[in-house]
């Protein structure tokens, strides 16, 4: 018996129907899965978060409880060296007092030069002129004898020291010296000192921080001074030895 048509177009209009249904079906049943799937993932990185989470927090609290090194440690004094270094000087006598060490002093002073009196245990020494080297102050030594004065050439050692110092102490010592031995071989080449040298190294006013009485001494010396010259080297020098 022959199925009517209306019958059979309802068929098939069911049979759209359920395919549908089983297409929606299946689709919503994988969305289920994946959200579920993406659920588990979630929490299971969310439980390694806060498995990871104290130890990166005790890290940063540890480096926030670190207090960062303030401006009195890193000036800390500690036992610092300074190396010895030796000059030659022109010496024009030595004396038991400084009266007669003035009176000699004087006589290169009418001739243009700068003598210091460098007074030690074993009387007043009489220094015309400072060289670098040997062969310098033999040549400085035979230009002061040309205006009839005495003179001779002698070394001297500056014997290596160890001090309590801060980094910033050591270092402006350090320079100091290097300074002063520069400005030794200028003056016995004959060439002008270069004063804005010395006006820069003392404009930093490490004697207002610093209790090394070599310091003190120095830039005391240098804030008098208005020209340096041979005589104002010596002096430096002598303060640096007499004072470390």
């Amino acid at each position: 018996m022959k199925k009517p048509k209306w019958m059979t177009k309802s068929s098939r209009k069911k049979g759209l129907l359920l395919e549908l249904l089983r297409q929606y079906k299946l689709l919503f049943t994988t969305i289920g899965m994946a959200a579920c799937i993406g659920l588990v993932l979630g929490l299971v990185s969310l439980y390694m978060t806060k498995q990871e989470t104290p130890e990166a927090y005790n890290e940063t609290t540890f480096a926030e409880k670190e207090e960062p090194t303030s401006s009195k440690d890193q000036t800390d004094a500690s036992n610092q060296s300074l190396e010895g270094f030796s000059f030659f000087v022109i010496q024009g006598g030595v004396f038991s007092n400084m009266e007669n060490a003035n009176s000699q002093a004087e006589k290169f002073t009418e001739y243009g030069h700068a003598p210091f009196n460098w007074q030690t245990e074993d009387g007043v020494y009489v220094f015309v002129d400072v060289a670098s080297n040997e062969e310098e102050a033999k040549h400085l030594a035979k230009k002061i004898e040309q205006n009839s004065l005495d003179v001779f050439v002698t070394k001297r050692e500056i014997d290596s020291v160890q001090l309590s110092m801060s980094d910033r102490e050591y270092e402006w010592l350090t320079q100091f010296l290097t300074l002063w031995q520069d400005s030794v071989k200028q003056s016995a080449k004959g060439e002008k000192i270069k004063q804005e040298e010395w006006d820069k190294l003392m404009e930093a006013q490490i004697a207002d921080e610093s209790e090394l009485d070599v310091i003190q001494h120095l830039q005391s010396l240098q804030q008098e001074t208005k020209q340096m010259n041979e005589g104002t080297l010596l002096e430096m020098v002598h303060l640096y030895e007499k004072n470390s």
